[in-house]
């Protein structure tokens, strides 16, 4: 139901909106012509009911610091709604007096909220932007920057944190780039997830970062699910430290040197998981710290409370790596992924174990399986399905899976699809035995040097698409997989 609401939303969004350069407000905005609104001191798109800001074409707006979708009466769920897209295009935020003024992205008890940077556009703030999403339902908090050269800049701490059963997605994608002076990526209570993916997409903190429940986070609230998603050819950065917080996993699809580049202390008190992504090969070494600084797996660590009882003080349990298709090797601090095995016709109760293997058709490889640790000795096959469009999209590879593997062992599959395409537009279908084909929801996935990766549980066939030339509406549907997934590998 989520996936299909927002698919709605982001169609509407394409249809709607011209090209030309323009400022478009629809619905429930502040009153007057925006280029007034800096002589107020906060403005709301979307209170108790939708709205909506479009700044396009290389339109400029300076505006104070603004809510996007409030709503504290159930019966008037809010949605707002704002767009800042192409080169030149530019929305610049400010406090304008003393008072609390943070940019606030879905608050209240119905409320959800969406901010859209693309194709170059720039959102520059004075202050912090927090992604909150309903108190009362699962009303999405949404921040996408996608596309190169397009910027969100935050002068203040960026925070992921929903309320009780609310979500928020940080997206950044195609080359997007999101800076802020510290950023937090600690829900509160309900779900909390960001993902950095695709070549040259970037998040950086200039101070520390943190994800899930840690110090300081957790000396207050911090009760949620947390991740992070790290794609293939995308980069982490922080100024200071980097603390992965106890029970908050780290998926990261590994591609080469320096994806995460750590100013401080490395602290891993959840679960890192290290993928291989295609054809990669080793060593490499993901992670770089500041010099003289390793890569810590923390045992108990405890931080102190600020009341000074020592009875309040929070103990935190040391985290691990776990590496899926390759080793990792504590002392160099590199990942190596294992040789990649070539499966021929088909594997017969082979024993598979953190092993990759390779499938060729028309005497090429097209497909990867890198098994988990815990995969065991299992047949496994290939076939090719060769079809060309999936409704109404183009294929961009689709494959029957034939084996025993159990239900519930994570796989990451790789299809080799060719350079050319963004992560916002590929999709991935799921089709059990010759029923109807859905969306299929990983848990991971990257699209890097030609190869497209993803995580599966369970198999039958799969495919991935992408829009056919002049379905602009359709261009997000993959976003679509990572704001509507449910994840069930949280340690």
């Amino acid at each position: 139901m989520l996936a299909r609401a927002f698919f709605a939303f982001i169609i509407v969004g394409f249809c709607q909106y011209p090209l030309r350069a323009e400022i478009i407000t629809r619905g429930n905005v502040p009153d007057g012509d925006p280029s007034t609104w800096i002589s107020r001191p906060l403005i709301t798109i979307g209170s108790d009911e939708y709205g909506s800001l479009v700044v396009n074409g290389g339109s400029v707006l300076d505006s104070p610091q603004a809510r996007i979708g409030v709503s504290f009466n159930s019966s008037k769920p809010a949605w707002g709604e704002v767009t800042v897209t192409g080169p030149g295009s530019t929305w610049n935020l400010s406090v304008q007096d003393f008072s609390f003024q943070d940019m606030l992205i879905g608050w209240g008890v119905a409320a959800r909220g969406k901010l859209t940077v693309s194709n170059g556009g720039l959102v520059t703030t004075t202050s912090d932007v927090e992604l909150h999403g309903s108190l009362t339902n699962d009303s999405p908090a949404v921040v996408r920057v996608t596309g190169q050269n397009s910027r969100l800049e935050i002068d203040g701490w960026l925070t992921v944190s929903p309320g009780p059963v609310g979500n928020a997605r940080l997206i950044v994608s195609d080359g997007g780039y999101v800076v802020s002076e510290r950023a937090f990526l600690r829900p509160y209570a309900g779900e909390g997830h960001t993902l950095v993916t695709g070549q040259g997409s970037v998040l950086e903190s200039k101070a520390d970062l943190s994800i899930g429940p840690s110090e300081p986070a957790s000396l207050f609230l911090g009760s949620g699910n947390a991740s992070l998603t790290l794609g293939a050819g995308a980069t982490v950065k922080t100024g200071s430290r980097f603390t992965l917080g106890e029970d908050s996993p780290m998926y990261l699809q590994v591609s080469g040197d320096n994806m995460v580049q750590v100013g401080g202390e490395f602290t891993i008190l959840g679960n890192l998981h290290l993928y291989a992504h295609g054809l990669a090969t080793g060593p490499l070494k993901p992670i770089s710290a500041a010099e003289g600084v390793n890569v810590i797996q923390a045992g108990e660590v405890i931080w102190e409370s600020p009341s000074g009882n020592p009875s309040n003080d929070i103990v935190a349990k040391g985290g691990s790596i776990i590496t899926h298709g390759g080793t990792w090797d504590a002392a160099s601090e590199t990942f190596t992924p294992y040789s990649i095995i070539d499966g021929g016709e088909g594997l017969e109760n082979q024993d598979v174990s953190n092993q990759r293997y390779s499938f060729a058709f028309d005497d090429s490889v097209q497909v990867v399986a890198g098994f988990s640790s815990d995969a065991g000795q299992i047949d496994f096959s290939v076939n090719d399905l060769s079809l060309s469009t999936l409704n109404q999209l183009k294929v961009l590879g689709a494959y029957q899976f034939l084996t025993d593997l159990d239900d519930n062992e994570m796989t990451i599959l790789s299809f080799f699809i060719g350079d050319g395409y963004k992560d916002s537009q590929l999709a991935f279908w799921h089709q059990e035995g010759v029923g109807e084909w859905s969306l299929h929801h990983p848990d991971i996935y990257s699209y890097y040097d030609g190869w497209v990766s993803f995580s599966v549980t369970e198999f039958s066939n799969y495919a991935v698409t992408v829009p056919e030339p002049g379905t602009v509406g359709l261009l997000l549907v993959g976003t679509l997989c990572f704001l509507a997934r449910r994840r069930r590998f949280r340690d």
